[in-house]
């Protein structure tokens, strides 16, 4: 999860876009010296999400048996559509708008997808 935040947020990718229309100007993320507190939130995130997943998996694993990585990305990804769903409203009270919503949520949605496929296949 934080290697394809690191490639889907980065300078090349959707961070410029998503930080104009986030309304930052010149500044950057951390820029007020919270780092630590940027990428160990963001890892602490990163744990809670892959555990409640992987307890979401193993309780669909118990009631049919075998999972494989196909059915735990979709389950992982119908999972990541009731996030994404709950987001957007956060994003548009805030005023950010669609495009915001949809960087975000894309690489959360990403994120679940693959980490729900790996978890799947591993019984």
């Amino acid at each position: 999860m934080l290697a394809s935040g690191f490639a889907w947020f980065n300078g090349k990718t959707f961070f410029p876009v998503w930080w104009k229309l986030m309304g930052k100007g010149d500044t950057q993320p951390g820029d007020n010296g919270g780092m630590v507190v940027l990428f160990g939130g963001l890892t602490v995130g990163i744990i809670v999400q892959a555990t409640m997943l992987e307890l979401l998996l193993d309780a669909l694993r118990n009631e049919s048996g075998y999972m494989g990585s196909l059915a735990g990305g979709g389950w992982a990804f119908l999972a990541a559509m009731l996030m994404a769903a709950a987001a957007l409203g956060h994003r548009l009270f805030a005023g950010h708008g669609f495009r915001v919503w949809l960087i975000e949520v894309g690489n959360d949605v990403l994120n679940f997808v693959v980490v729900g496929a790996i978890l799947g296949a591993f019984n």
